[in-house]
């Protein structure tokens, strides 16, 4: 045969797309089969695509068939389905765009790169390109209505989906933006309300005028702020970058790291770089606002029941059932659709048919045709991404080792979850930005394994039920985890999480199951600050003899550092933690057999290698501090938060463990502390090797203790060991806080086999008298 033909055609060219459009090869013309007495399929065409031009005009649905190779040299207009088999070319060094409603690659290659004349890359992408993806165009919605109307397809025996808005990777995609050295860096000084600089810890090379974000850093999620840089001036291995306007909120570093004893820590806000030369995006409906009004994402309202009999009325404040910000703008505000752009890398496999012959009746035979997915995307921004209640910016599934990367990619302002990973196997996501995403941002689900996450930074993560200060989903099925969504999620096998940030959840910065314990490498060095909680064990995944968090650090946390009640395993350790400003640093609930067996079964927690402070000198909470210092916007709203249930508790280090016959009542009925289940027999809580720094009288006669047993837990605390421990500036009596009995506990209706008379208070004991000085000794609290 002859060879194929290589030649790389550009798009204004008409000759690439000769009888395309009416091909029976054509996946968007629809055809008739037909068996014929000899086995073989008959094919006639029944529809096919009926272009006004030679070349792709406006809603056309496009296909570039398998021996085509097509070089994108001019904006396109907004296109309607666009299918690549064979090879799409964007190596422009000026600025392009291409605009559709669907975009798939069925099998083929989309390269967006700089390339040799024969479509090989050969380096970074040069100019600035933008693909726009719609939810809808105005041929399709004068048919369905709205993007959420608008049909999808389903691909393949596994029907997968390619929805509108949607770049469908179901063959190759490579997309290299110019390389960012550093996506994210860490701020070298506090920048204070009203600054118009902020100091970097590193030499970073983002332009004049590209979008950059500054985290929060106080208990309010919601202080993140976006600025265009002006400058960037580098100075003994930093840089000062100058912004186009002051700003609102104080974002914290420690000008250095600070010592507490034999351990250390420094507390810092991020700044991260939103901008790219590649960009995938959504429309953005409602961002920049509607009628030359713009909002940020604080002020969106929801929907609201009309306030007067006869239904909505536009004009009287109150965004009513029916009405959008496309509508009525002097109501509602924020995205009448929140429909962006969304990703999807997946393989499938599916039946087709092999033509031949003239156009309209074909002579045809079967076969079958599997799909694999490949995407190497680095540096390119993400923008508008995910649709909300439907599909993350990036869905990856079914995809092998060494398919899938996503390298210093920004996924910048979203409508839903940003990543979910899937049955897929070495997924590589390194040094990417997730800003303003639903919770949970990344997604590690069970089926995918040796997934890398390493090196990400998140920042804000919005809980669903309360999104624009609506209240909805008070079903949650698994309220045990999924009323504390985390912005990193992991329930993978074998995930390499490594180095990522969480900066400002309005729940949990990280979640799973730890690892198994005394494994190293796949868990650790990660970090989460201003959030309810820092990192949220999943109750009902967490199995096993023994599971391992090490390597973490939370601060400023309006709940816990760490929280956990679970049931499937007996050994839980808490290694190389480094806690600041929560208010609690660790806490524990030890789920065991039911106690009315009286079966005895090992319930240990374990802290160790830890530094925990109390109230930092630097960063920690004023007590005439301002009153926004606490979780912002609708954070709290859903019961479930239980945002108060700590507020008459100072500043904590660890909690006492318990250890009950089963789970607790908690959310849906009780707050996270409580013990509600009779207790179990056998177990302990060892702390070890511990700094506790800067306990004391605390605000408000809220007093402070490094060590403190559970006022919701009568009968089922721990008996607990220290060693080690070493406490600085920790004021006297303020070591250990065990609660006195209350009368309530006495309840003789509720005795089973056990007497009634009140808390049954377990040892704290002292094993080498660092905890108490002298020679080590026990103490306990008096009975009633």
């Amino acid at each position: 045969p002859p060879p194929p033909d290589t030649t790389v055609f550009d798009w204004t060219d008409p000759y690439p797309w000769l009888n395309t459009s009416d091909s029976t090869s054509n996946p968007h013309n629809r055809i008739e089969y037909t068996k014929q007495p000899d086995g073989t399929l008959k094919a006639r065409t029944l529809t096919t695509q009926q272009w006004e031009a030679g070349i792709p005009s406006a809603y056309d649905n496009v296909w570039i068939p398998s021996w085509r190779r097509v070089r994108l040299n001019a904006d396109t207009p907004v296109l309607g389905h666009v299918i690549v088999e064979g090879t799409l070319v964007i190596n422009s060094t000026a600025d392009v765009t291409l605009t559709a409603t669907y975009l798939e690659i069925k099998g083929g290659t989309v390269i967006i790169a700089h390339t040799d004349e024969n479509a090989t890359v050969t380096g970074d992408f040069e100019g600035m390109c933008t693909i726009k993806l719609l939810g809808t165009n105005p041929k399709l919605s004068a048919i369905h209505g709205g993007p959420r109307e608008t049909p999808q397809v389903t691909r393949g025996k596994q029907a997968v989906v390619q929805a509108p808005g949607m770049l469908g990777v179901f063959g190759t995609l490579i997309a290299r933006g110019k390389r960012v050295a550093e996506p994210w860096a860490l701020l070298d000084a506090t920048a204070h309300a009203g600054n118009s600089s902020v100091t970097l810890d590193r030499l970073v090379d983002w332009p004049a005028g590209s979008e950059v974000v500054v985290s929060p850093t106080s208990y309010n999620m919601h202080e993140a702020e976006t600025r265009r840089v002006v400058s960037a001036a580098a100075s003994g291995g930093k840089t000062v970058l100058q912004l186009d306007a002051p700003l609102q909120h104080r974002h914290h570093a420690d000008p250095h790291e600070v010592q507490y004893g034999t351990r250390s820590l420094r507390m810092q806000g991020e700044v991260s770089l939103l901008t790219r030369n590649i960009v995938i995006t959504g429309s953005g409906e409602g961002e920049q606002g509607v009628g030359g009004v713009a909002y940020d994402y604080g002020e969106w309202n929801a929907q609201k029941p009309a306030v007067s009999a006869s239904g909505f009325v536009c004009g009287n404040g109150v965004c009513e059932f029916g009405e959008t910000s496309a509508t009525c703008p002097a109501d509602c505000r924020g995205p009448a659709e929140e429909f962006g752009a969304s990703i999807s890398v997946a393989g499938y496999d599916e039946d087709y048919v092999l033509c031949s012959g003239g156009f309209g009746d074909q002579v045809c035979n079967g076969y079958s045709r599997s799909y694999s997915a490949t995407a190497h995307v680095s540096d390119v921004e993400v923008r508008y991404f995910g649709q909300n209640n439907i599909r993350p910016g990036l869905e990856v599934a079914a995809v092998g080792a060494g398919s899938v990367s996503f390298d210093r990619v920004s996924f910048n302002r979203g409508y839903y979850f940003a990543v979910s990973v899937e049955r897929s196997r070495g997924v590589a996501l390194r040094g990417n930005l997730f800003y303003r995403s639903h919770l949970p941002t990344l997604t590690v689900g069970s089926g995918a394994s040796e997934t890398v996450v390493e090196g990400n930074l998140a920042v804000v993560g919005i809980f669903w039920n309360t999104h624009r200060g609506a209240y909805q989903g008070k079903g949650i099925n698994l309220p045990k985890r999924d009323a504390m969504p985390a912005m990193f999620y992991d329930a993978g096998a074998e995930t390499r999480m490594v180095g990522n940030r969480a900066a400002g959840s309005e729940r949990a910065g990280f979640g799973g199951t730890g690892v198994a314990c005394g494994v190293r490498g796949l868990w650790e060095d990660n970090e989460a600050h201003s959030a309810l909680a820092g990192f949220w064990f999943d109750h009902y995944r967490t199995r096993g003899a023994c599971r391992e968090l090490h390597g973490f650090t939370a601060w400023r946390m309006w709940e816990y550092g760490v929280y956990g009640e679970v049931t499937g395993v007996g050994r839980v350790s808490v290694s190389r933690f480094r806690s600041s400003d929560n208010k609690v640093g660790a806490m524990i609930l030890m789920g065991g057999p039911s106690s009315l067996g009286h079966v005895r079964r090992e319930l240990d927690t374990n802290v160790t290698d830890a530094l925990i402070v109390g109230r930092s000198a630097g960063n920690g909470p004023a007590c005439d501090g301002p009153a926004s210092d606490k979780p912002g916007l609708h954070a709290c709203k859903f019961f479930m938060a239980w945002c108060g249930h700590l507020n008459g508790v100072g500043s904590t280090g660890v909690i006492i463990s318990s250890f009950m016959g089963g789970g607790n009542m908690a959310p849906k009925i009780k707050p996270w502390t409580d013990a509600g289940s009779y207790p179990a027999i056998y177990g302990r809580t060892d702390v070890a090797h511990t700094t506790f720094a800067d306990f004391g009288a605390g605000c408000n006669g809220r007093s402070e203790a490094a060590i403190r047993g559970n006022a919701a837990a009568a009968d089922a605390r721990h008996p607990t060991h220290t060693s080690a421990i070493e406490m600085v500036r920790v004021a006297a009596g303020h070591e250990v806080n065990l609660y006195s009995p209350k009368a309530a506990w006495v309840n003789q209706a509720d005795c089973i086999d056990m007497d009634c008379d009140g808390g049954r208070n377990t040892l704290v004991r002292d094993e080498d008298g660092t905890l108490l000085l002298g020679g080590g000794g026990a103490l306990s609290r008096g009975g009633c």
